[in-house]
């Protein structure tokens, strides 16, 4: 890694050749960089992120085999018949010895924050719903948490599933290492990061082969499959089932590695794929490795040089000093804001209106979240029952509605205020559309009204992102108070209003994309 971000702090020795025909320093567009296993491309974005690289990965991840999906099915099997697996990785992930986790399972003592979270799970009936609910609570969110939700709510739509199928889906994913198209969204003046198998096809003026290093490149594991064929071993079991104390195991079969190790390795095909790596390079390529190389980098026929790594945090903000007579500024992110970060938090807090108790929120966060859940689950019709009166307004409300309904839809308004770009970035309740008019509903569970000025804030950002997709219809917003099943119209802040509660002097991060302008389709 080290050889690589090495490479990046001095890529503007690499100058390409600009339109008017004169030489240019490099964008991060202008880069990508191939590795021979997803593992280490995904490795990439998170210290690129560290030093604040712009940087998206674009290909297939065998995405139940991330952290995110195991701690999904952990929960699921809770849920299921298969609590005590289950309970085993949740409460490791919260920092349990394994002696203290025998204990637990063994005395049915779990922690109190962990029962309370396993009873709202039982309360929804969606397994989008329950996947949503696990991802919050651990703060997980990007690309691969969207993925899986995004795969469970397709297979929920097609088929009958439970989470007893969710749970072998997953676990079947995981023994396969079966993976889904992903593409991490950095804005567009990014550096890619791809296998080299989904380059094949594609050309970049830049390329760097990263991770050159022994065992890496070809890996030493390059088939994950439970059973394989291979000649002259013939059809073998990599993997052994035993349970061991009561408890299931999986281990590797070492009459499997033995008779494998024994084998000469065929590099031919891991050749042509480094072939197809190199010849994607339109103008530059640079080859990184680190303290163990590999065969092909010691064999190229050039001098392979020796770097002592120094990155600079922040570097994609300053201007980026050319060996070439000019200099370029890198245009720096956007200012992230979110409508509630808008927001004056001293009306949510007690006072004697509401008898020393907060204005908002009726049952706490956990009440609010599952009041969204239901909602959301009821607009795209997945069956759900309400289970309190608050729910029951809800899909009161809903079912007065005809047109279409777009629940939970992520929107964001980019403006410039004071000369800097700001993203306001949140997702709307409900959206209903009708042949003439997209209304914008939110729903709040508030005691009183007496937060509903900082609410317009909210809802105004919402008004000027849909004004915008939908120019020919008539945008209204409103909020369901779901305490009484009243709805009340909301009048947008003009733009120039909005810009005068954006905070002016926070740190410059948040997205760097464009604002989607499709809404997911309603399930019909």
């Amino acid at each position: 890694m080290g050889s690589l971000d090495t490479t990046y702090r001095r890529l503007t020795e690499y100058a390409l050749e600009g339109e008017d025909g004169q030489p240019r320093p490099p964008t991060h567009g202008d880069i990508a960089v191939f590795t021979r296993t997803r593992d280490y491309g995904r490795e990439l974005l998170g210290v690129a992120e560290e030093y604040d690289i712009p940087m998206a990965y674009d290909g297939g991840i065998e995405l139940y085999r991330t952290d995110p999906a195991k701690l999904l099915l952990a929960w699921l099997r809770i849920l299921d018949t298969d609590a005590d697996r289950g309970w085993a990785v949740v409460l490791e992930q919260a920092g349990y010895t394994l002696d203290e986790i025998d204990h637990i399972l063994a005395t049915d003592q779990y922690p109190e924050a962990l029962q309370e979270f396993h009873t709202a799970l039982e309360g929804l009936d969606a397994i989008g719903a329950v996947a949503r609910q696990v991802f919050d609570r651990y703060g997980i969110s990007g690309e691969t948490a969207d993925g899986l939700l995004h795969t469970l709510q397709s297979l929920y739509e097609t088929t009958t599933v439970t989470p007893g199928d969710v749970i072998q889906l997953i676990e079947a994913g995981i023994d396969t290492g079966s993976t889904v198209e992903v593409h991490t969204n950095a804005g567009e003046d990014s550096v890619t990061v791809q296998t080299i198998h989904a380059a094949k096809g594609l050309e970049y003026p830049i390329v760097i082969m990263a991770n050159m290093n022994d065992g890496s490149f070809p890996p030493r594991t390059r088939n994950q499959a439970v059973i394989q064929y291979q000649e002259p071993v013939g059809l073998r079991q990599r993997k052994l089932y035993a349970t061991e104390d009561g408890v299931p195991h999986i281990y590797d079969n070492w009459r499997y590695d033995v008779i494998r190790q024994c084998l000469g390795r065929d590099l031919d095909e891991e050749r042509r794929l480094l072939y197809v790596g190199i010849t994607r390079a339109e103008s530059h390529l640079v080859v990184a490795g680190g303290a163990e190389p590999n065969t092909f980098l010691d064999e190229l026929p050039v001098a392979v040089e020796a770097i002592e790594p120094s990155v600079e945090a922040g570097r994609g903000r300053a201007l980026v000093e050319a060996e070439l007579p000019f200099t370029v500024p890198v245009p720096e992110g956007p200012i992230g804001e979110t409508p509630h970060s808008l927001m004056d938090e001293s009306v949510f807090e007690a006072d004697s209106e509401s008898d020393g108790e907060p204005a908002a929120s009726t049952g706490g966060v956990d009440f609010g979240q599952r009041l969204h859940a239901f909602a959301e689950a009821y607009a795209l019709g997945e069956g759900v029952s309400p289970s309190d009166p608050h729910q029951e307004r809800v899909a009161a409300f809903l079912d007065g509605l005809d047109g279409e309904l777009h629940a939970e839809q992520p929107a964001t308004l980019p403006i410039e205020v004071d000369g800097k770009r700001v993203s306001i970035s949140g997702v709307i309740d409900l959206v209903h559309e009708t042949a003439d008019q997209v209304e914008i509903i939110d729903y709040k569970t508030d005691r009183t009204r007496r937060a509903e000025s900082e609410y317009r804030t909210q809802l105004s950002v919402y008004h000027h992102v849909l004004d915008e997709w939908f120019p020919e219809k008539a945008v209204t917003a409103s909020i369901l108070y779901t305490q009484s099943g009243k709805r009340v119209q909301v009048e947008p802040l003009g733009l120039d209003e909005l810009r005068e509660v954006v905070p002016g002097t926070r740190v410059i991060a948040g997205p760097r994309g464009k604002t989607p302008r499709t809404l997911r389709a309603p399930r019909s």
